[in-house]
């Protein structure tokens, strides 16, 4: 072998070796703060049985006994971090932030029963169109998050307000639509009592049924760690696309 074939071929085992130690110390932070945003699930769902961070180390435990000791040695560098990361995300979004489960509370409610004082009592009606869902957002923010300074420190919010604003509104959307499959159960409801219970419900439902579409966002949002990481903005956008 050439000196100039032997270089290159050090020079590509230094970046694989580079590359190794990004993603390693990327999956130790995503599972640092999965494992944080996991705790959630519990006070949120509260009936549900445990979906925290030990639920997750079963899952990766499974996937070992699953594939054995031998092919796990034959997995690559990538596959093993999507792997691992994939056990900790997988149900984040049984845990919406509070700023999106106060948004949720927004449009629970009819002009007889509804629990937060600030819902729109938007319930039995036709969804908003997203343009005044985003316009009611944007009166409501200080209600919801202050300053978009609070979301921002959150590990899967968008890099910008505008885009955090588009996603609550499509979630808002989502569960007006949602809450009208229930309308006929809504309309039967004859205390605040069993209207209380109908709608913790129907909301726990929303969020059980819909966690897949979440994390797909969150995940989603997490495309600039991959360019902060690698220090390339190719890495973040091809994540966002995977």
């Amino acid at each position: 072998m050439s000196i100039f074939l032997k270089s290159e071929v050090k020079h590509q085992k230094d970046e694989k070796v580079k590359i190794e130690l990004k993603l390693y110390s990327l999956a130790d932070d995503i599972e640092k703060q999965a494992r944080n945003h996991l705790r959630r699930v519990g006070s949120i769902l509260p009936e549900f049985d445990l979906h925290d961070e030990s639920h997750s180390e079963k899952v990766i435990q499974n996937i070992e006994e699953l594939l054995g000791e031998e092919q796990v040695g034959k997995l690559s560098t990538y596959e093993l971090f999507f792997l691992h990361i994939s056990a900790f995300l997988h149900d984040c979004g049984m845990a919406p932030a509070e700023w999106e489960i106060k948004l949720l509370e927004m449009t629970e409610g009819t002009e007889s029963f509804f629990v937060s004082e600030s819902s729109i009592k938007h319930d039995l009606k036709a969804p908003l169109q997203l343009s005044k869902v985003i316009s009611l957002i944007n009166d409501n923010k200080s209600n919801l998050y202050k300053s978009f300074e609070e979301p921002s420190k959150w590990f899967f919010c968008p890099e910008l307000e505008k885009d955090l604003i588009k996603e609550l509104s499509e979630l808002f959307n989502n569960y007006q639509i949602f809450r009208n499959g229930f309308n006929n159960q809504l309309k039967k409801a004859k205390s605040k009592e069993g209207f209380e219970f109908l709608n913790k419900a129907i909301r726990i439902d929303f969020i059980r049924c819909n966690h897949h579409l979440r994390i797909e966002k969150y995940v989603r949002n997490l495309s600039k760690k991959f360019e902060q990481t690698f220090e390339q903005p190719a890495w973040g956008k091809n994540f966002h696309m995977i």
